[in-house]
C-alpha cells in the first residue's frame, strides 16, 4: 500500500473514531435506583424483623427481572434503550442500579419498565447475558422464566424448617403475571423505586399459603 493510500485510510479512521466518541458524549444517563425496605428501612437479608401476633420472619432472597425500558412525552413512546433485560439480585449491589443511555436532548415525562420477562422473548428463548439459565431463573421451556423470586423464613410458615418460597412468573394465558411499572419522570432527575416487601408479605397468610413454584392463578395474583 502506498504512503497516500495508506494516509487517506488512516485520516478516514481516525474520523470515524471521532464520530463514535462525539456520540457517545452526546448520551446521558438516566440512572433507575432499587431499594428493598421492610416498614420504611433498607431490607437486610437474613435479619429477623417482627411481625403483628408474634411472627419472626426473614428475607434471604430477593431477585427479579425489569424489562423493556421506555420513555414517554404526553403518553407518547419517544425512546426505548437499548438495554433491554436486567436481573436484579439484592445480594449483588451493582445489580441494584440500572444505568439506562439515553440522547442528550431526549424530552420525556415519563418512565415505563416491565416487572418480568414478555412473552415474545420468552419464545424467542434467547438464553444469553440476563436471560441465561445460569442464574437460576428459568423454569422450562413450558413454563419460562421466573420473574420474581423471594425466599426465607417464618414462624407463621407451616412448611419444612419454616420455610417459604414465593417464584412468580410464566407466560402463557390465562396465567401470564407481567406487569408494567409506570412513573412520572424528569430529564434532569433520576428514579427512585421503593420495593416494600413488608407490605407483600403481610398480605399473605404464610401459615396457608408459602410455596409458589410454578405459574398459576396464585403467581399472577401475587404478582
Amino acid at each position: 500500500m502506498d504512503t497516500d493510500r495508506f494516509l487517506k485510510y488512516l485520516t478516514l479512521l481516525l474520523l470515524l473514531l471521532t464520530q463514535n466518541v462525539m456520540l457517545a458524549q452526546r448520551d446521558n444517563v438516566f440512572l433507575v435506583s432499587l431499594q428493598p425496605e421492610w416498614e420504611g428501612s433498607n431490607l437486610v437479608l437474613d435479619s429477623f424483623y417482627q411481625m403483628d401476633g408474634g411472627d419472626s420472619i426473614s428475607i434471604e432472597k430477593f431477585k427479579c427481572y425489569l424489562s423493556q425500558p421506555k420513555f414517554y412525552k404526553n403518553n407518547i413512546l419517544v425512546h426505548q434503550t437499548q438495554e433491554r433485560f436486567f436481573l436484579v439480585d439484592y445480594s449483588d449491589s451493582k445489580s441494584m442500579n440500572l444505568e439506562l443511555s439515553i440522547p442528550e436532548d431526549l424530552a420525556f415525562d415519563a418512565f415505563e419498565i416491565q416487572l418480568g420477562i414478555d412473552s415474545l422473548t420468552q419464545e424467542l428463548a434467547l438464553f444469553s447475558g440476563a436471560l441465561d439459565p445460569v442464574h437460576g431463573m428459568y423454569w422450562t421451556w413450558q413454563s419460562g422464566y421466573i420473574n420474581t423470586k423471594i425466599e426465607g423464613k417464618s414462624n407463621r410458615s407451616s412448611a419444612r424448617k419454616n420455610e417459604f418460597q414465593f417464584h412468580l412468573g410464566g407466560y402463557m394465558q390465562p396465567y401470564n403475571p407481567l406487569q408494567t411499572i409506570r412513573r412520572k419522570a424528569k430529564n434532569t432527575e433520576g428514579l427512585n423505586l421503593k420495593i416494600t416487601i413488608d407490605k407483600f408479605l403481610k398480605s399473605i397468610d404464610l401459615e396457608v399459603m408459602n410455596h409458589i413454584m410454578s405459574p398459576g392463578e396464585a403467581s399472577v395474583k401475587l404478582s
